[in-house]
């Protein structure tokens, strides 16, 4: 079941039905990791009385991290996303030596995905959340989207047997179906 959300008049993409993706500030993100691994619950009460209450009204019934990787990786080597990064670039010198000069990795700790009771108005609850400026960076749907999997390959378009469109003087569509096959897949 996919949900379309509205969020003040403005209609997105299609989302996961009660699903918001959360991005919370440095200290709220630490203090929900240490509680979720104390606790080995799906959900807790975070101590701040403003999200707690949203917790509550929206029937907040899990709160996990977008990447679990990150948060064990996170609790192995410190609770900041740059301990994780000088950590990696320490362990795989060579391939970190690789990345182009300048590029950064987008801070992906304190996203959290909030799974919130099927009867959540997702819209309301999205703006709501968001508007904890103290704690919330960003809240969203929990949208999806749709994978279309043609290769960037320069020379697939030489490939007739994946996707035949007569290039080299061949039937077309007498090939294998791939870019069909991969965007179901």
């Amino acid at each position: 079941i996919v949900q379309t959300s509205r969020i003040s008049g403005i209609t997105f993409a299609p989302s996961v039905p009660g699903e918001l993706i959360v991005k919370f500030k440095l200290e709220v993100a630490q203090k929900i990791r240490h509680q979720l691994q104390a606790t080995q619950q799906p959900w807790i009460q975070m101590g701040l009385s403003r999200l707690d209450g949203l917790n509550q009204r929206y029937g907040l019934k899990e709160i996990r991290p977008l990447s679990p990787e990150l948060e064990s990786l996170m609790k192995q080597h410190g609770d900041s996303f740059e301990s994780v990064i000088q950590a990696i670039q320490r362990e795989f010198p060579d391939r970190t030596r690789r990345a182009p000069v300048g590029n950064s990795s987008p801070d992906l700790s304190g996203l959290y995905i909030l799974r919130l009771s099927e009867a959540a108005d997702l819209a309301i609850a999205c703006e709501e959340y968001a508007a904890e400026s103290k704690e919330v960076e960003y809240a969203e749907p929990n949208y999806l989207y749709p994978l279309f999997a043609i290769p960037n390959d320069p020379e697939f378009s030489q490939q007739w047997s994946l996707h035949n469109v007569g290039q080299t003087g061949g039937t077309p569509d007498a090939d294998l179906d791939a870019p069909e096959a991969w965007d179901k897949t």
